[in-house]
This record gives C-alpha cells, sequence and structure tokens, in this order.
C-alpha cells in the first residue's frame, strides 16, 4: 500500500491533533482518510501526539507516512494531556481535535474551518458524528443538571433532517472537534485532572461557554466513529461514573441551571437542545417549498425573510406542504431546521411550542391555519400575503378571449377573494409586500392589522460598472407556475409583440432569460436574439454585466421581486403597469413604463443604445433606493412577531383583569 502523504505547508490555518497510543491500524486508517479527502483549499498540518505508543508503533507511523509532526510523551498522557502535547507544538489558528477511530467525510475540515470563520463569537464547532453503519451517533449532546449527558439524534437515520442545522449545543465530543487558539489558550486547552480519559471535552465545553463563547454543531461535517474502539468496557463505565462526578463537582453552580435529567423523556432533551441555543423564540414558517431564491414566485422574499428572522435571533424551521427537495446551505448555516414528516403530528407533540406560525399563500392558509390554532394555542398566527391571488386572476381573465375560460377565472377570482378576506379576519397580523393591496385588506371589516414590508433585499449595493461595461438583456424569471404562469405568458407576448421591433434597431440585441427547467413551449422560442440561461447561482454577477432589465408581466398581483431586485442592483428596467405596480417610487422615474408592445420596444432600444438615457435612469434609481433605506415604515418580520406577540399578552391581562 502506498505511503500515506501530507504536503508541507508554511502557515497552517488548521492543526490536526491526533493521539497515538494502542492501536497504530486504526490510526494510519484515520490518516488516511483525511490524505485522500482533505480538499487543498485550508492549508493545514498533521500533528500526532504519541501517548508512550509501543516502538513498533511509532516505527510504523514513520515508515507509512510523510509529512506528520510526530510528537513524543515518554509517558501516558491521557487523552487531555496527549491533546495539549499536540496543541502546545500547534501552529494554526483552529486545533482540530480527532480520534484514531474516526473516518472523515469529504467536506470535513472544509464546513469545519468555514464555520468557525462565519461565527468570531464560537470557540468551538463540533462534527456530526455517525456510527459506522451510518446512523447518527450524536448531533451534539446535552449537559444534564447532574453532569451527565445524553448524545442528540442518537440512532437516527444519517440523512434524517432532524438536527440538521447549525445550532448552540451543551458540548460536542472532541473525537472531532475545532477550537480557536484564542479560546483554548484562554481556558488552558484540557483539564488533565480528568485522567486518562472521559468528560475532559465536556469539562472543555463548560469553560468555553462560561468565558462567554458558543459551541455549535455542524451536520455537514462528518466523520465516522468506532465508538469507544480503543477502550476497554469495565475501564470505560468507572471513568464515566469517576470523572461525572468530578464534573458535577467543579461545575456545580453552572449544571444547577441544566434541565433535570430525564433521558427518557423525549420532552426534556427537546426543551434542553432549545435552552442551549439561548431559550430563542421559536418560529414555524408554512409554505409549499423550502424557500430558493432560484424558484421565483415569491421564494426569494421569503428566503430573505427567513435568514432576518434567523439573524435576528429566533429559531425558525420550516414546513413545506408541497414536499422537501433540499435546503440552501445558507439556510441550514442560519440554524434554520426543516419540519420532518407530517405537520399536524409535527405541531401535536406536547414538547413543540411556537411563539409565531407564519403561513404562507392562501391554500396553506386554508388547510393549516385551524390545526396551529388547536395543537399551539399560545402561538400568533401571520399570513404572508405574497400577493392577492384574486386580483391575479380576474387580471388573467381580461387577457382571455375565450368566454367560458374567462368566465371560469372570474369565479375562481370570486372565490379566492372570499377566501383571502376571510383569512386576514382570523389571523393575528397580516403581511403585504404593496402598499395598494394592504389599503384592499383593510377595507375588509374586522381585519387584522396588516403591515408593509419592501420585498427588498438587504447588503445589496448599485453594480459599479459603466454603460460601455454592460451589455444585453435580462429577463429574471422562476418557472413554478409552467406554462401558463404570469411569467411566460409575459414571456411569449414580448418575443411575439416587443422582440421584432427592437430586433429592427439592434439586429445583435440579445435577451438572456433566467431560471431552472423552463417549460418546453417556451425553450422552443430560442434563437440568435433569445437565450435561455437556465438556473443563474450569482444573480449579483448577471445584474452587474446587465445593461437593462424587463419586466413584462401582464397579470399578476403583489410588487414584482424581479423589478425592485433589478433596481437595488441599480439596473435599468422596462416594465409594464403589472410589472411595475406597488412599488413607491415617489415620484422620480426610475422604471420605465410601457404595455404597448412599441412603446416598450421604443423605452427599451432607447435604454440599450442611448448613454445619456440610461446614466439618467441610473441617476433616478440611486436616488430612490437611497429613500428607501431611509424609509422606516417598512419595518421588519421581527418587528411584526414582537408587535403581534404584544397584542397577544395585552389581550390575556385584560382578560385575566376583567376577572
Amino acid at each position: 500500500m502506498s505511503r500515506i502523504v501530507f504536503p508541507p505547508v508554511e502557515r497552517p490555518r488548521a492543526s490536526i491533533i491526533l493521539l497515538a497510543w494502542k492501536r497504530v491500524d486504526l490510526l494510519l486508517t484515520c490518516l488516511r482518510s483525511l490524505s485522500d479527502t482533505i480538499s487543498g483549499r485550508i492549508e493545514y498540518e498533521v500533528i500526532v501526539a504519541s501517548n508512550d505508543a509501543p516502538q513498533s508503533s511509532r516505527d510504523a507511523l514513520r515508515s507509512q507516512t510523510e509529512g506528520v509532526r510526530l510528537v513524543e510523551a515518554q509517558a501516558n498522557l491521557g487523552f487531555g494531556g496527549g491533546c495539549n502535547l499536540g496543541a502546545s507544538v500547534a501552529r494554526g489558528e483552529y486545533f482540530v481535535l480527532l480520534n484514531d477511530d474516526c473516518i472523515v467525510a469529504p467536506g470535513w475540515l472544509d464546513w469545519l474551518v468555514s464555520t468557525a470563520d462565519a461565527n468570531p463569537q464560537a470557540a468551538a464547532v463540533g462534527s456530526l458524528v455517525l456510527f459506522p453503519n451510518g446512523r447518527i451517533q450524536e448531533a451534539g449532546s446535552v449537559v444534564w443538571a447532574d453532569g451527565s449527558t445524553i448524545q442528540v439524534g442518537r440512532n437516527l437515520p444519517g440523512d434524517s433532517l432532524e438536527w440538521h442545522f447549525v445550532r448552540q449545543v451543551d458540548h460536542v465530543s472532541a473525537c472531532s472537534l475545532l477550537v480557536t487558539r484564542r479560546a483554548w489558550e484562554q481556558v488552558g486547552g484540557f483539564d488533565i485532572d480528568y485522567h486518562p480519559a472521559y468528560y475532559e471535552d465536556v469539562d472543555l465545553c463548560l469553560a468555553l461557554r462560561e468565558s462567554g463563547y458558543q459551541i455549535l454543531l455542524e451536520p455537514r461535517s462528518r466523520v465516522w466513529h468506532h465508538e469507544s474502539a480503543s477502550s476497554d468496557g469495565l475501564v470505560r463505565r468507572f471513568l464515566f461514573t469517576r470523572n461525572q462526578d468530578r464534573l458535577r463537582r467543579k461545575w456545580a453552580d453552572t449544571l444547577r441551571w441544566q434541565e433535570p435529567a430525564r433521558p427518557t423523556e423525549p420532552g426534556a432533551l427537546v426543551r434542553a437542545a432549545w435552552r442551549a441555543r439561548g431559550a430563542p423564540r421559536r418560529v414555524l414558517v408554512v409554505d409549499d417549498r423550502v424557500p430558493d431564491p432560484s424558484l421565483g414566485a415569491g421564494y426569494g422574499r421569503m428566503f430573505t425573510a427567513v435568514l432576518d428572522l434567523a439573524a435576528s435571533g429566533h429559531a425558525v424551521a420550516l414546513a413545506p406542504t408541497v414536499g422537501f427537495q433540499g435546503v440552501l446551505d445558507a439556510l441550514t448555516s442560519a440554524g434554520v431546521a426543516i419540519v420532518p414528516g407530517d405537520l399536524q403530528r409535527h405541531l401535536s407533540c406536547p414538547w413543540i411550542n411556537y411563539d409565531a406560525v407564519i403561513i404562507s399563500r392562501p391554500h396553506n392558509f386554508e388547510r393549516v391555519a385551524n390545526v396551529v390554532r388547536t395543537c399551539q394555542p399560545n402561538a400568533v398566527v401571520l399570513y404572508d400575503c405574497e400577493a392577492l391571488f384574486w386580483r391575479r386572476l380576474t387580471l388573467q381573465a381580461k387577457l382571455v378571449t375565450d368566454h367560458a375560460e374567462r368566465d371560469g377565472l372570474l369565479q375562481d377570482a370570486a372565490k379566492m377573494r372570499a377566501l383571502e378576506e376571510r383569512i386576514v379576519i382570523q389571523c393575528d397580523a397580516a403581511v403585504t409586500v404593496s402598499k395598494d393591496e394592504a389599503t384592499l385588506l383593510a377595507g375588509v371589516e374586522g381585519c387584522c392589522p396588516i403591515r408593509t414590508l419592501l420585498p427588498a433585499e438587504p447588503a445589496v449595493s448599485l453594480g459599479t460598472r459603466t454603460f460601455d461595461e454592460r451589455f444585453g438583456v435580462a429577463y429574471v424569471a422562476g418557472w413554478q407556475g409552467g406554462s401558463g404562469s404570469p411569467n411566460a405568458d409575459g414571456l411569449r407576448w414580448f418575443v411575439a409583440n416587443v422582440l421584432p421591433l427592437v430586433r429592427s434597431a439592434i439586429p445583435w440585441v440579445r435577451v438572456h432569460v433566467t431560471g431552472a427547467n423552463p417549460p418546453a413551449d417556451l425553450i422552443e422560442l430560442a434563437d440568435p436574439n433569445l437565450f435561455f440561461e437556465g438556473l443563474v447561482t450569482n444573480l449579483a454577477a448577471l445584474y452587474d454585466r446587465t445593461r437593462v432589465v424587463i419586466s413584462p408581466v401582464r397579470f399578476g398581483a403583489g410588487v414584482k421581486v424581479k423589478t425592485v431586485q433589478a433596481l437595488q442592483y441599480g439596473v435599468p428596467v422596462v416594465s409594464t403597469s403589472c410589472g411595475s405596480e406597488g412599488i413607491d417610487t415617489y415620484g422620480l422615474d426610475a422604471i420605465a413604463v410601457a404595455d404597448d408592445p412599441k412603446d416598450f420596444a421604443h423605452s427599451l432600444v432607447t435604454l440599450l443604445s442611448d448613454r445619456s438615457q440610461w446614466e439618467a435612469r441610473r441617476t433616478a434609481i440611486a436616488e430612490l433606493i437611497s429613500r428607501w433605506q431611509k424609509n422606516t415604515d417598512f419595518g421588519s418580520w421581527p418587528d411584526v412577531i414582537a408587535e403581534a406577540l404584544t397584542r397577544k399578552h395585552r389581550g390575556r391581562l385584560a382578560l385575566l383583569t376583567d376577572r
């Protein structure tokens, strides 16, 4: 078998520390997994501390590896002492402790380091630990009030969603644990009083938390671990008992705030895990799908809202009603959970308690609102009015020439209006994206408080490229609604009525259409002037190279996020009235609006070919964005939740006073 080679590095970011004692076979297998799977994105060194390992083990290590830094102790220092020895010679800013009976998965080190980089308040980041059969051994651990511990997620399938998100935990096992050099040195590394092994990692995590740091679980960093493969069972049980007692005496004042030890009670485990996160407000978001900006249909707006809630300290869970099709890493990194399985069963669990439930889209409200009210009576129920569906249907009916189809759409619109008006009476608060639609809903007798939140992305800045550095046209679309969606109708109208006029003036014009899985009948429209980009993961780069964005939507409701988004990136927009509705431009000439094909084409040709007109539009956009940023009326989802909870609590106090 070939030698295990680690390339030399001058300035490692991470120092991976392992111990050598009895099982050199396990150690070599672990080292080979490191060599085979770690990417080259992060420079690292490998340190092996020999705990008075036999000469044959040290010889095997030297002969079968290259690039390993071997440090030797003349006595068995135990797990904590051996790791302290390895750390004493480490050069990295991160110390990564790894058991010799582990096998690392691809991305193991990348996720540990990137999560530590993104969370400067975290002193330690632990991996998801799997049994060799692929089931979960540990997704972080709870420390009970008596000093005992219990592993979260134990024996769940390895692909379980239940604990698959970054979160604060009481403790993570040192079998795969990143610790920052600064925090390690501040607390003095492992306490060697736990010699030879067990509970020193629990003690370390308590010390780090006591110093004001966070301990995080990163589920995308994974190791397979042969649990206690290098220790004797009888000795292990003795050491556990002895060192638990030592920990309980040392941390008596801290442990009294932990959850009482009820390891067989699922609710106690959930409560303890919640307390480890800092006991945040819990928010459930119910929507068709896990939000992904590439899907369009309002999901980009919900994606931003969820991240905003998570960043403000809420514990957010998502319940997709159409089915789970994956979750973006940004949501996992933000600590956003996915509700597995049946929603009603989840809400009925006595240990599941939400402070707020946000329901998006009328069909979801109709389906789950009563369940939420029954199972979560203390939660405020909020409706996310992404758009008034009845208005969309009404506008669509005006475009239909077939009388029967038009009558059907109008009947559907009447039913949907009744439902949407009933929703704003039944919920505790509603959020719209359009002031016009907020005004319509406010006219419903008995309606709840309504807030308007501009569907703008945070931390977006105007692109810096000039007129001459940009080219072409972009139509940013999602295709969830298929061939009958507003985006599909708008593209067909543009290609049939506008593009020929633009082509006659600018034969080389290129229109780039985004969005995954466009309908087949739309793909047939492709030609040298119309190109389907497919899924574009970096929209910022697309906007920065685009000269003009179009929004040729002819029916719909609410505010078109694609229009707002283009403005935020500083790209001039040509839009229909429908595509620009609900956007307060403060009278500024920030959007070129045209419903007639000739006028639409004229505006597009002008902005594509006339630098002065393009720059004038950019100036108006910059002023508009500045006014949006100064406007404090819009608020945020955390504001809406806080206000709704305050009203509910006041109502309860009033009832108690009346009694």
